[in-house]
């Protein structure tokens, strides 16, 4: 089964490297989308740790191309994290970064929405057959995050075509622990590949989950996935590093804020104005709490009742 090929542990390099892994953090902010900190910070940490990364900033491709350029050793591999116009993100990882950057000037920049790292007005649908188009892999990150961002519930409920869905991240280390396991349990249904990264936002996030493969070039690492021979090695990161992550996010965002929040509730509620939408989401909200409630007692009655069965 795929998922006895996840290592659920804080990465050892050192013995990774020894056992001839090539380690590569496959989900990686920077200052081009909502990361706090610059390109040849991030490559400088990677060096370091003796490991390879892959800048995949939100609708936005320079990361990778500076990287690329400037990787002093470091295996990099070019991708980019895209959110549909339903809001579900798209991982894309490419052969070379020539593709990757052909790839976001002819599709991504040109559909990009009023808030540049938010929904781009392109569908899943399309963007998964524009993979077509390119030699890449594209998968679903935290294919099991919360809301809007959830790629399983909007796959179940669409009954989306997967064919070109090549992998999906079964560790994002800034996802909670719950929300792993239940990609790691996707992951043994739908026999696709698998990746795992910090999704580091900052620099000393980066490396808390890795991928690895025994190849050590880029072409090789990326097939390696591919074909499902590499293995994936991390844990979430502490409460800490999430607060601060958290909080350097919502500064950087701040300005992005109410755009962000008028387009979902155009996006969820319709056409109508600001006002009324805010309503009928305050309706929303409050059936919501009320279903969770319902939920709540029967299963503490179903409890109460094992309990009384028991012996």
């Amino acid at each position: 089964m795929p998922s006895q090929r996840i290592v659920y542990a804080v990465p050892d390099f050192q013995v990774l490297k020894k056992r001839s892994y090539a380690c590569v953090d496959m989900h990686v902010h920077t200052k081009y989308s909502d990361g706090l900190n610059s390109v040849p910070v991030m490559v400088k940490k990677a060096k370091r740790l003796g490991i390879g990364l892959s800048i995949t900033d939100h609708n936005n491709f320079a990361g990778s191309v500076e990287a690329a350029r400037n990787r002093s050793g470091v295996l990099v591999v070019p991708g980019i994290e895209v959110t549909s116009k339903e809001g579900p993100d798209l991982l894309y990882y490419f052969y070379s970064a020539a593709d990757g950057r052909d790839f976001y000037l002819k599709h991504i920049k040109p559909n990009l929405g009023p808030n540049r790292w938010g929904a781009i007005r392109l569908s899943i649908q399309e963007l998964l057959d524009l993979s077509d188009s390119y030699n890449c892999l594209v998968g679903a990150p935290h294919p099991f995050t919360i809301m809007y961002k959830n790629f399983f519930a909007f796959a179940l409920r669409k009954q989306l075509d997967l064919s070109k869905l090549d992998f999906i991240e079964v560790l994002n280390a800034e996802q909670p622990k719950i929300i792993n396991l239940k990609a790691m349990e996707w992951l043994d249904f739908l026999g696709k590949g698998f990746s795992g990264g910090s999704d580091a936002h900052f620099v000393g996030e980066l490396g808390r989950a890795v991928t690895c493969a025994k190849q050590q070039d880029l072409d090789g690492f990326l097939t390696s996935m591919r074909k499902r021979q590499n293995i994936v090695v991390g844990k979430e990161g502490s409460i800490p590093h999430k607060l601060l992550a958290i909080s350097g996010l919502s500064t950087k965002n701040v300005k992005y804020l109410t755009p962000r929040m008028k387009a979902r509730l155009k996006a969820r509620f319709g056409n109508g104005k600001l006002k009324n939408d805010t309503k009928r989401l305050g309706r929303s909200i409050v059936s919501g709490i009320k279903t969770i409630k319902n939920i709540k007692k029967a299963t503490f009655a179903r409890n109460r009742i094992k309990v009384r069965a028991e012996p």
